[in-house]
């Protein structure tokens, strides 16, 4: 399993569960589905709707079961179990691991018959044994049942009743929708999720996934040793070109990880790897390139699997702010409905000014009305193009957030933490450079001339230093501190979560500053 999953059920777990069966009988089945669907746990049909009157298939049932359980599905067999299931199929991880932890079973014949309908009783017994794995308890035998019930279920479908997993029916015998998929995911998820069974984060946590060129996996790797503090990532690979395409990087290994650990997926698109003002332009004010682009978008989301899109058009003309708009819009009308998340990246700022560089073109209060999350910068507040300064200071980000939720919803503004600090060379100012966390230790340890310093309105640390050349420099950068101060921001303006700048620079200490502000 990939969480812990020894406890056992106790009285209190029992009153959880009436209390929450009462939560649950509160909503609607479609309220539900719109949870679950934030939870990854279902997906909507092209059409953005959960068609809940269709019936349940054997592998829709298996992926539901291995998601609701969090099954650990990284050990799946190459070779199939089953002989109708080859490891091309969608469901085929799905029910390899299901049917690896003994919680579903194929037909027999090495068959599993993955179009076939599932049953009421069916589905109460994967439920039932899902759970008696995850919280190290066995069903009462010999139970009784009002309805009509094979012999076989009888035990699981008193269970699933006791247990609140499943509502009373006539006839448990016959094939079941996909509103009863919903209802009962929805019960048992709630049951794990208050015994603690499942891991889950309340605050969006976004990670920005980078690929230079082909070999470059630092990012993945971080992906990897970190995915437990990231619920989603936003792969920056991809730019429009000036005839409407998406050109960029195959991304696949992150996506294909990322799906299988629940974390969501955004394809970040960009005006140019170096933000082209003039590209943004051509497309945005040409109503043909402007259509092709959508749809380009959306077929890259279909083909890739992704869950929405990262807009990160920067450094636009000011005058092409109501063309951005209306472009954003346009992009939500046709992307939203299918299920698709929008997010959009805006520059920081503390005023609005249309007229202003870089900033201008972002309508806050338009664009926070159409998209799910503003991706709000709130670094490179000072950078080597510049005077030394701090790249993300405490003051300056609470007054950008300050503006920011006066024209934008705060549940939808996640905020930007930069996992890197700038060196200033202050005799050669072609000399500046990013500077990662890891060469601090080195600067610290290498340079006996290094002074540390903590400026605290900023609420940030630098140091200063001399090089080998005789070269004075100034650092500033991000510690422990200034990063847990920065993301607590989160709950005291309730915000949606944090982004971070971006995922392959980051380390242990970071991600654990993160969660040390996110749990304030």
């Amino acid at each position: 399993m990939k969480k812990s999953i020894s406890v056992l059920l106790t009285s209190a777990m029992v009153f959880t569960m009436i209390t929450t069966s009462t939560t649950v009988e509160a909503k609607t089945t479609e309220q539900k589905f719109e949870e679950l669907k934030d939870e990854r746990i279902f997906n909507g049909y092209e059409d953005g709707l959960p068609h809940l009157e269709d019936e349940m298939t054997r592998e829709q049932a298996a992926k539901i079961i291995t998601l609701i359980f969090d099954l650990d599905i990284s050990n799946i067999f190459e070779t199939p179990t089953f002989s109708d299931v080859s490891v091309n199929r969608w469901s085929y991880k799905y029910i390899e691991t299901a049917a690896e932890y003994g919680i579903i079973n194929g037909i027999g014949e090495d068959m599993f018959a993955p179009d076939e309908t599932v049953t009421y009783e069916q589905f109460a017994k994967m439920l039932t044994i899902g759970y008696e794995v995850l919280a190290d308890e066995e069903i009462e035998k010999n139970q009784n049942v009002k309805g009509e019930v094979s012999e076989w279920a009888e035990d699981y479908v008193a269970a699933s009743l006791d247990w609140d997993f499943i509502e009373s029916y006539d006839d448990y015998t016959t094939s079941a929708n996909r509103g009863f998929l919903v209802d009962s995911a929805y019960s048992v998820f709630n049951v794990l999720e208050d015994q603690g069974l499942l891991s889950t984060l309340d605050d969006k946590v976004l990670a920005f996934y980078t690929k230079y060129n082909a070999q470059d996996m630092s990012s993945y790797d971080s992906l990897v040793e970190f995915e437990d503090s990231i619920d989603s990532i936003a792969t920056t690979t991809y730019s429009i070109t000036n005839s409407g395409e998406i050109d960029g990087l195959d991304v696949s290994e992150a996506i294909d990880f990322a799906n299988d650990n629940h974390i969501k997926t955004y394809a970040t698109v960009n005006n140019g790897h170096v933000f082209d003002a003039d590209l943004a332009s051509l497309i945005l004010n040409d109503k043909q390139l402007s259509e092709k682009t959508i749809n380009n978008i959306e077929q890259l989301l279909k083909d890739y699997n992704y869950d929405g899109i990262n807009l990160d058009f920067e450094d636009m003309h000011p005058e092409d702010r109501e063309a951005y708009t209306l472009f954003v819009q346009e992009l939500a009308d046709q992307l939203q409905p299918k299920g698709y998340e929008v997010i959009v990246s805006v520059s920081a700022k503390t005023t609005d000014n249309p007229n202003a560089p870089w900033s201008g073109a972002f309508d806050y209060t338009a664009l926070g009305e159409v998209v799910d999350y503003i991706q709000l910068m709130t670094y490179d507040q000072n950078g080597p193009w510049g005077e030394p300064g701090p790249v993300s200071g405490l003051d300056w980000v609470e007054n950008v957030l300050k503006y920011a939720v006066s024209e934008i919803d705060s549940d939808k503004i996640l905020i930007g933490i930069n996992s890197y600090g700038y060196d200033w060379n202050l005799n050669n100012s072609s000399k500046n450079k990013s500077i990662l966390w890891s060469e601090l230790s080195k600067i610290i340890n290498t340079n006996n001339s290094t002074q540390m310093y903590w400026d605290d309105a900023a609420n940030s640390p630098y140091l200063t230093y001399t090089d080998t050349n005789g070269d004075e420099h100034i650092v500033w950068y991000e510690d422990s501190k200034s990063i847990t101060d920065k993301v607590d921001l989160v709950d005291q303006y309730g915000l949606a979560g944090v982004s971070v700048w971006e995922v392959g620079l980051t380390n242990d200490g970071l991600w654990t500053a993160i969660e040390k502000g996110l749990q304030k």
